[in-house]
């Protein structure tokens, strides 16, 4: 008798471990190998065609209010809103600190937007490279690596206390904060500085 009224608890209690262990299998996938969260990731779209281009990303982060301002002066978001493989080395807010709030001002008057245009073309790279790729390709090429950029400009890319760093052909240099943030048409790494046409 004793038996019978113990068997539903039985039951019951195995059905709740069935349903513990399907929650932790969920939890599990919101994991990464080492047992981080990557809850950034988790509602990300999977298919990079998903992804925003590198005009509309730097558009709404707000860390890249003035680059994304001169972007649309010159006109140079259309090219990084089309399909294509770019990598472009965009200067945050803080790389602009440098200049003066006039200086700023007079290069997004539309009169300017030639010389603007020059600037920033010295940030993008008409290809997709990666913070790792870079990075073996200056300890293959003897500590620094020369890159091509879409304006025409060399800058040169090497490795300073164990971060990537850029120096223009005036040698204004700048370090990489962040790296690799995928684009639909290609990469965005965040500069700490602006790099200049040759003067």
């Amino acid at each position: 008798m004793k038996i019978k009224n113990r068997l539903p608890i039985f039951i019951l209690f195995g059905y709740l471990i069935i349903i513990g262990c399907g929650k932790n299998k969920e939890e599990l996938t919101k994991h990464d190998a080492q047992g981080k969260l990557i809850a950034q990731n988790y509602n990300m779209p999977k298919k990079i065609n998903a992804l925003p281009t590198i005009t509309k990303f730097t558009g709404i982060d707000k860390g890249f209010s003035i680059l994304s301002s001169a972007m649309r002066v010159t006109g140079i978001s259309k090219v990084l809103d089309s399909k294509g493989s770019y990598t472009i080395f965009a200067p945050a807010n803080v790389a602009f600190d440098r200049f003066s709030g006039n200086t700023i001002k007079k290069w997004l008057l539309p009169e300017n937007s030639d010389k603007l245009n020059e600037i920033l073309k010295c940030h993008i790279v008409p290809q997709v490279l990666g913070e790792e790729e870079l990075v073996n390709s200056i300890r293959k090429n003897g500590g620094s690596v020369k890159l091509e950029t879409l304006g025409g400009e060399l800058l040169t890319v090497t490795l300073k206390r164990n971060r990537i760093f850029l120096i223009d052909k005036n040698g204004n240099g700048g370090t990489l904060m962040t790296t690799d943030v995928e684009a639909s048409n290609g990469l965005i790494h965040t500069l700490d500085n602006v790099m200049m046409p040759k003067k």
